[in-house]
C-alpha cells in the first residue's frame, strides 16, 4: 500500500484563514469525515454546481515493466473516471475546462514538495490536494471553495487502476484526491477510498454517503434522453432519474435506481440491485447477482439475466424474462383491477411465476429445470404456491421452442400430480399449480 496524501491526518489543523488554502478540522458521520468546505451554496445538502478542471499529466511515469502497452490516454480516461465517480452519485458537475479557459482545479504531475508534504520518493506520498475557500454569506460552519489544485508524484511507476500491492493506481489516487476537493477527510475506520492509504478504484458506501451528505443525491435532469453511466469507480448508488426518456447504467454494487417518468432503460449491472420504474414503458435489466425489478404504468420489458430474481409487472402488458438463476416473475403487483396481458418467460434455473390477472402467456424452452405456476405468496422470504393462477381458457403456456407437432404429441409429456397437471419433457418441468389435466385444451397452449 503507499500512503495517497502527505499529511497524516487531513483533519488535524483548523485553517482560518479566508481565502487561503488548507483544511478545516473534519466531523465524523457514519464511515466518512466531512472539512466542512464545499463548492456551490454554503449549506449542506445542495448542489456544487459546475466545476470545471485543467490537467497537465507530463512528467508521469508509466510503469511499462508490468503493463508494456500503456499509453497516456490510459491515464487520461482513468481521471475523467474519477470525475464521473463522484460526479454519478452527488449533485456536482464537472467539466473539462476549454483552451485558455481559467480552470476551477488544476492538476499537475510534480516532483517538488507541496506545503511540506514530500513528494519524490516511490510509494511514499503519492498525491496531495489543496484548496481555497472563503467563509460563506450563511453562518453554519459551511465555508465556500474557490479554487483547488491536485499534485501527484512524478517519482512513482504509475497504471490507470489497480493492482495495490506492485504499482500506483492512479484511478484510485484521483479519486481519492478529487474527494478532497469536494470536501471530504480521511476516513481510515473501514475500507473506503478516502482512506489515507491506497486500497481501491471504487467509491464505497461510506465515500458515497458522505459526498452525498455535502451534495445530496445525484439526479437526473427533467429533460428528454439523458445518458447516466454509473459504473465506473463506484460500488452501489441510489440514484433517482426525473421527467424525460433516461438511460441509466448501474454500478458494479447493489443499486437502488428509480426511472421516474417517460421511457427509460435501466441497467443494473452487478450487485443485488432495486431497479423501480412505475411510469412509462420502460425496459429494465437486473445484471449479474439477485436483483429486484418493479414495474408500474404503462409496459414494461424487463430481464433478470444471472443471479436469483424478482421480477413485478405493473397495470400495462408486460414482458418479463427471468435468465439464469431461481427466479420468482409476477406479471401484475396484485388487485382484482390492476392486471394487464403479460408474457413471462422463466429461464435456466427453478422459476416461480404469477400472471395475475388478464390473458397470460408462460414460455418455456428446454432444459430449463423445475417450474411452478401459481398464486404465490413471498412473504416469508421464499416464494411458496398457494393457490391456483392459470386460468384455463384464457391464459397460455408456450411451448413453441420444443416442436410439438400436435396437442396430442404435449399430452404425451404431461401428467396428473397432487400439485396439479405437469409437463416434463427435454430436461424442464411445469406444474400449473390446482389445474387438472382434463381441463386442458389446444387452446391453452401455443406450439
Amino acid at each position: 500500500m503507499c500512503v495517497i496524501c502527505g499529511c497524516a491526518n487531513c483533519n488535524a489543523q483548523v485553517v482560518e484563514t479566508v481565502g487561503g488554502p488548507g483544511q478545516v478540522v473534519g466531523q465524523f458521520q457514519q464511515e466518512y469525515v466531512l472539512t466542512g468546505a464545499k463548492w456551490g451554496e454554503d449549506a449542506l445538502g445542495t448542489s456544487g454546481g459546475e466545476i470545471t478542471w485543467s490537467a497537465n499529466l507530463a512528467g508521469l511515469v508509466f510503469n511499462t515493466t508490468r503493463f508494456p502497452n500503456l499509453k497516456l490516454t490510459d491515464f487520461e480516461e482513468a481521471l475523467q473516471d474519477a470525475f464521473n465517480a463522484w460526479e454519478t452519485v452527488a449533485q456536482v458537475t464537472f467539466r473539462e475546462a476549454e483552451q485558455g479557459e481559467d480552470a476551477d482545479v488544476n492538476i499537475a504531475m510534480t516532483l517538488q514538495d507541496i506545503g511540506g508534504f514530500d513528494f519524490g520518493t516511490p510509494f511514499g506520498t503519492v498525491g496531495v490536494a489543496s484548496w481555497f475557500f472563503n467563509a460563506g454569506p450563511v453562518n453554519n460552519g459551511v465555508s465556500l471553495i474557490q479554487s483547488g489544485s491536485i499534485f501527484f508524484d512524478a517519482a512513482e511507476s504509475w497504471v490507470p487502476f489497480g493492482d495495490f500491492a506492485n504499482t500506483v493506481s492512479f484511478l484510485s489516487v484521483a479519486t481519492h484526491e478529487i474527494g478532497h476537493i469536494l470536501g471530504l477527510g480521511h476516513y481510515d475506520g473501514s475500507p473506503q477510498v478516502m482512506n489515507s492509504f491506497a486500497t481501491t478504484d471504487f467509491l464505497q458506501p461510506g465515500d458515497i454517503a458522505g459526498i452525498q451528505e455535502i451534495y445530496g443525491a445525484r439526479q437526473i435532469g427533467s429533460q428528454a434522453s439523458e445518458f447516466s453511466d454509473l459504473g465506473t469507480g463506484t460500488t452501489g448508488a441510489t440514484f433517482n432519474a426525473l421527467g424525460g426518456d433516461d438511460v441509466v447504467m448501474g454500478t458494479e454494487g447493489g443499486d437502488s435506481i428509480s426511472g421516474g417518468a417517460g421511457d427509460d432503460e435501466l441497467f443494473g449491472r452487478a450487485g443485488d440491485d432495486f431497479l423501480v420504474d412505475t411510469s412509462g414503458a420502460n425496459e429494465i435489466s437486473g445484471g449479474l447477482d439477485n436483483d429486484t425489478i418493479i414495474g408500474g404504468r404503462g409496459v414494461l420489458r424487463a430481464e433478470g439475466d444471472a443471479g436469483n430474481d424478482i421480477l413485478i409487472g405493473g397495470v400495462g402488458d408486460d414482458a418479463l424474462q427471468g435468465g439464469a438463476g431461481d427466479d420468482v416473475l409476477l406479471g401484475d403487483p396484485g388487485g382484482d383491477f390492476l392486471f394487464g396481458n403479460d408474457i413471462l418467460s422463466a429461464g435456466v434455473g427453478a422459476d416461480f411465476l404469477e400472471g395475475g390477472g388478464g390473458a397470460d402467456t408462460f414460455v418455456f424452452a428446454p432444459d430449463q429445470g423445475t417450474n411452478v405456476i401459481a398464486s404465490l405468496d413471498l412473504d416469508s422470504g421464499t416464494p411458496r404456491a398457494v393457490g391456483r393462477d392459470f386460468d384455463v381458457g384464457i391464459d397460455r403456456v408456450d411451448l413453441s421452442a420444443f416442436n410439438f407437432m400436435t396437442f396430442g404429441d404435449v399430452l404425451l409429456s404431461m401428467s396428473e400430480t397432487q400439485d396439479g397437471a405437469e409437463f416434463n419433457a427435454t430436461g424442464t418441468r411445469v406444474v400449473l399449480s390446482g389445474v387438472e389435466l382434463e381441463e386442458l385444451t389446444a387452446s391453452d397452449f401455443i406450439l
